[in-house]
């Protein structure tokens, strides 16, 4: 069994994203800052991944922003 597809809404700086992976090793490439490294934490926060003391956990700042419109206010992810 393989993960074939992840969709991520509203995490860091991802508004809306849904990736399709393929069976094997998949690579995910890009710019510094570009949302390679919330991808992966979306996927540990998805499997629970990790030590219960040192699981990744979500904060107010991971909630996507609108850098366009700051006032705009997501509160899900």
């Amino acid at each position: 069994m393989y993960l074939s597809k992840l969709k991520i809404t509203n995490f860091r700086s991802i508004k809306a994203i849904e990736l399709d992976f393929n069976k094997g090793v998949n690579i995910l490439i890009g710019e510094n800052n570009s949302g390679k490294t919330a991808v992966i934490d979306a996927l540990r926060i998805g499997l629970g991944y990790g030590k219960s003391n040192n699981n990744i956990y979500i904060n107010e700042t991971d909630l996507h922003l609108n850098r366009k419109d700051l006032n705009e206010y997501n509160d899900e992810i």
